[in-house]
């Protein structure tokens, strides 16, 4: 009786891996899967069909948390347990799906293991929010996402959607809202503070930074308008984008332009200081004479004598000479009259 039981498992086992056109896999305690389905396979999309990878390693920590605990349940009572999770699966996919745990029977060569069925969740109908959201989409001049307010996934765009992000509306279609953002602008805070917003006014506006596919950068503002199911709740998001890359661009242009005149401005100045230091009339000073050299020169330029000079700065008449020396050779001139005439021709000043 035992052993006919076990056969009958065994055989509908293997019919259902053979067969059905479920998302079938099998994992051991360490959720490691160990065979999956033609169905899983393709629905991972991941090459070997996933053999030998940790099943909540496809899930966030919260989710693998409630794989663990229907886990658990599946495996000490042998009965059916539910879960219902989110695979995060390559080429930034996001699928909800349902999943049921049933534990093996021991007779297979997969005693031990655990089958787990997995039903993905379809995405709700924008048309089913009204004729509104239908119209927006094929008609609104403005692009427009629909968003999975759970997950913030793109469920759906306009033509106008692709075109703003470089790409077909198959390949947006599935992507976390965060992937288009750049340098993480989507992060926990503010999907937080759009939660809240939505959930106590069904509006919340930000200004974001996005990126194409070809990774040209957009500066956006996004608005995000809540569509309420039967029950109330928030189900999906309409995000329309506003594209105002353009405007930024301008205003960058003129931040440009009016750094480039403060440093104009700047390079003026420095010029006009410059231009105004060199048509200020030389001090001897500046010239390398001392100042007993300059009360000496003072006074020959004023037709003062050596013998004058001498009794006027209480020295000797061979020190005015010596002085007169050292000027006419720091000046280049040979004589009384050719230091004259070099002071006045120069405008040149004793203090």
């Amino acid at each position: 009786m035992s052993s006919k039981k076990i056969a009958v498992s065994a055989a509908l086992f293997d019919f259902l891996f053979a067969e059905s056109s479920d998302i079938l896999f099998v994992i051991d305690e360490a959720f490691r899967v160990r065979k999956s389905g033609a169905a899983a396979r393709k629905f991972l999309g991941l090459a070997g069909g996933g053999l030998g990878l940790i099943f909540t390693e496809l899930l966030s920590e919260s989710d693998a948390r409630s794989f663990a605990a229907a886990f658990a349940g599946a495996s000490a009572s042998d009965a059916i347990a539910d879960a219902t999770v989110s695979f995060h699966l390559p080429a930034d996919r996001i699928i909800r799906a349902r999943l049921s745990l049933i534990r093996i029977p021991g007779g297979s060569g997969d005693k031990g293991r655990t089958l787990v069925f997995a039903r993905p969740i379809e995405r709700q109908d924008p048309m089913r929010f009204g004729h509104l959201v239908a119209r927006i989409l094929s008609g609104y001049m403005e692009p427009v996402l629909i968003i999975d307010a759970e997950l913030f996934t793109i469920n759906d765009c306009n033509k106008a959607a692709g075109a703003l992000f470089g790409s077909h509306r198959d390949e947006l279609i599935g992507k976390p809202l965060a992937t288009i953002a750049e340098g993480g602008a989507f992060e926990d805070e503010l999907f937080c503070k759009a939660r809240l917003a939505l959930q106590s006014s069904g509006v919340f506006r930000t200004k974001i930074t996005l990126r194409r596919a070809d990774g040209l950068i957009l500066y956006c503002v996004t608005t995000l308008i809540g569509l309420f199911d039967e029950a109330g709740h928030i189900a999906q998001l309409l995000c329309i984008v506003h594209d105002r890359s353009e405007n930024e661009a301008q205003k960058a242009e003129i931040r440009r332009i009016a750094e480039s005149i403060l440093l104009s401005a700047k390079d003026l100045a420095s010029c006009t200081s410059l231009f105004e230091n060199s048509c200020k009339p030389p001090r001897l000073s500046e010239l390398g004479l001392s100042q007993r050299q300059i009360e000496v020169a003072r006074r020959i330029t004023a037709g003062a004598t050596s013998k004058s000079v001498a009794m006027d700065l209480s020295i000797t008449e061979a020190t005015v000479k010596s002085h007169l020396s050292a000027i006419f050779k720091k000046l280049g001139v040979r004589s009384r009259s050719e230091l004259i005439n070099f002071i006045h021709e120069r405008k040149i000043q004793f203090d």
